[in-house]
């Protein structure tokens, strides 16, 4: 299962503590559909990638309007650019 950092300490000072996600946690983050894409968008990519969210933005908007990443429109990039 993921971690996640606590913010108990300050990650410049000290290495984050990780705990667990408990199974609700889980679930309550899967169930907004554009986090999904996200997951999925970082799944179907190469691990030595870096990411940024401008690209994951784009192609996450490109699934949910159901068309190729050149034709979204501004409007349609920056709404999940935001939202994420």
């Amino acid at each position: 299962m993921s971690t996640r950092p606590t913010s108990a300490t300050a990650p410049s000072t000290q290495a984050a503590i990780e705990q667990p996600l408990s199974r609700d946690d889980v679930f309550h983050l899967l169930q907004n559909a554009r986090r999904r894409g996200v997951v999925r968008y970082l799944s179907e990519c190469d691990d030595d990638s870096v990411y940024e969210m401008r690209d994951i933005a784009t192609q996450v908007a490109a699934w949910e309007n159901d068309k190729p990443i050149a034709q979204l429109t501004s409007d349609e990039r920056q709404r999940v650019y935001i939202s994420l």
